[in-house]
């Protein structure tokens, strides 16, 4: 599938009122159309592009609803919905038919920065005609048993929202490339001050554009979508667990040799 990803690095606008938050959410919306035309199939958004209310998420919809059908691609947007005090971390993704299909919320919150955020508690898995699409946001891809969950349900492609913080971009992004590895799926990272980033199950970067040194960054790049079944999804830790065992033995045996009482 060809995909189209955006993101913005020096402007870090993240607006707290709907008629900004709106705004901004048009210039994005404006700015998939132009990456539908030279042919995504697939375009996504960073995460946390603004904060909009529980009323103004109903105006969303209805703008991203309609930007899908018309670019006839489906479109992932980053959003916090809710309060100041009290929201959610959201990935929504519109298909080309215009309409809202799934709503994921990011399990795995930043400490302090993330503190009025509320964790998700389920995966968001999709059939779709090019194999299994699943979601997460940015700190999830930090945890290999998430992700790990989506290789069991067999997903091909894991569609991510992101923002880093510009001087951890590269090693943030390629942390998130080892989950695909792990756990057998094609990987679209769109991350704000951070990297654009598709990689393949094996790893392979297949595209990257810088998004932290510039204004606003795109990216177009054709992957496969495609799901590998590997041994970690199988067995889990067991190799680190092995690893750790044979660091006990070690350590037993060298005490043995030191005690001359042994």
């Amino acid at each position: 599938m060809k995909f189209g990803l955006i993101a913005t690095g020096t402007d870090t606008t993240f607006p707290h009122d709907d008629t900004s938050a709106l705004k901004l959410l048009q210039d994005y919306s404006d700015k998939t159309a132009r990456l539908a035309a030279q042919g995504a199939q697939v375009i996504v958004l960073p995460e946390k592009i603004a904060l909009i209310s529980d009323q103004g998420a109903g105006q969303v919809d209805a703008l991203y609803a309609t930007a899908s059908a018309r670019a006839k691609a489906s479109i992932v947007v980053g959003l916090d919905r809710g309060s100041l005090t009290k929201r959610f971390n959201e990935a929504r993704l519109y298909t080309p038919e215009g309409r809202l299909a799934a709503n994921y919320h990011k399990h795995h919150l930043v400490p302090r920065f993330e503190d009025a955020d509320q964790p998700g508690k389920t995966i968001t898995v999709l059939d779709q005609p090019s194999g299994v699409w699943g979601i997460q946001i940015c700190k999830d891809m930090d945890f290999p048993a998430l992700s790990r969950q989506y290789g069991a349900q067999g997903v091909g492609l894991l569609l991510v929202p992101a923002w880093d913080f510009t001087l951890d971009g590269w090693l943030h992004g390629r942390m998130a490339v080892l989950r695909g590895v792990e756990s057998g799926f094609t990987i679209v990272r769109a991350a704000k001050q951070g990297v654009l980033t598709v990689s393949d199950d094996r790893g392979r970067i297949i595209a990257q554009q810088d998004a932290a040194t510039v204004p606003f960054a795109s990216l177009l790049a054709i992957a496969p979508v495609r799901h590998d079944k590997t041994l970690y999804v199988r067995w889990g830790d067991w190799f680190a667990w092995l690893n750790a065992a044979g660091l006990v033995a070690l350590l037993f045996r060298g005490n043995r040799k030191q005690d001359p009482a042994l």
